[in-house]
């Protein structure tokens, strides 16, 4: 049983990663309050201070043999992929789009997506990521919302904007470049920091192979005007950068 936002607690007999300036590494305890670490090492001191009434409700768990250290932090995910696992790895990049990722994108609703979602992010949380980078796809990223919200990580989520018409995107895919930014920009007003300010909004036109330079640079224009990040692939190919 672990701590929640709103639990106090004493990890006893940890090691402790603290990652601060000197790379400390500590053995003892740790004291959360209220979701806030105040103590660690010995934390005598810090639970003295707290009231008689406080400190009853302060849950201890022994965490020998254990390490504490702050969450991984996943810079760049797909979530909606997560059931393709696995397929045409050995396909080169414009392949593997075009024969397997796109046409399975295409197929997914609200409710795969969901599901594809919420395995990703069981398998993210379970192997200590805490905040994540998703880029989504093109339609119900208010599916992938919902299970981030539900999910206790952090994370900045965006739709995945692609008004190129190229014959090898499935038509499902294809957007117009007006409908992709006012869809961007409703997602951003419903979900940048929402969830305690947990969720945050990133724009995410797919790549420049997949974008018209329009999207791009109004995109862009948008990004700026609401504080919004811009996640995007960039450079992965010879192709794409010829």
């Amino acid at each position: 049983m672990y701590p929640s936002d709103t639990d106090s607690c004493v990890l006893r007999n940890a090691v402790v990663f603290t990652l601060d300036n000197s790379s400390s590494i500590v053995e003892g305890d740790l004291l959360v309050e209220d979701g806030t670490i105040e103590a660690i090492g010995d934390v005598s001191t810090a639970l003295n201070a707290l009231d008689e009434t406080d400190r009853e409700h302060v849950r201890e768990l022994d965490l020998e043999g254990s390490v504490v250290m702050p969450g991984f932090v996943q810079p760049h995910i797909h979530l909606c992929q997560t059931l393709l696992r696995n397929s045409a790895d050995d396909m080169a990049l414009i392949e593997w789009l075009s024969t397997r990722v796109w046409p399975y994108e295409a197929a997914l609703d609200a409710d795969t997506l969901s599901v594809s979602a919420r395995l990703g992010l069981a398998e993210l949380v379970s192997s200590g990521t805490t905040t994540l980078l998703d880029m989504g796809t093109v339609h119900h990223t208010d599916a992938i919302g919902e299970a981030v919200a539900d999910s206790g990580i952090r994370a900045f989520i965006g739709k995945c904007m692609m008004d190129r018409d190229e014959e090898n995107v499935p038509e499902a895919l294809h957007e117009e470049t007006e409908a992709s930014l006012r869809e961007s920009r409703r997602l951003c007003e419903r979900w940048d920091g929402t969830a305690d300010g947990r969720i945050r909004y990133a724009f995410a036109p797919r790549f420049a192979l997949s974008c018209t330079d329009e999207l791009l640079s109004r995109t862009a224009e948008a990004a700026d005007e609401l504080d919004a990040l811009i996640h995007t692939h960039c450079s992965e190919t010879e192709y794409e950068n010829e």
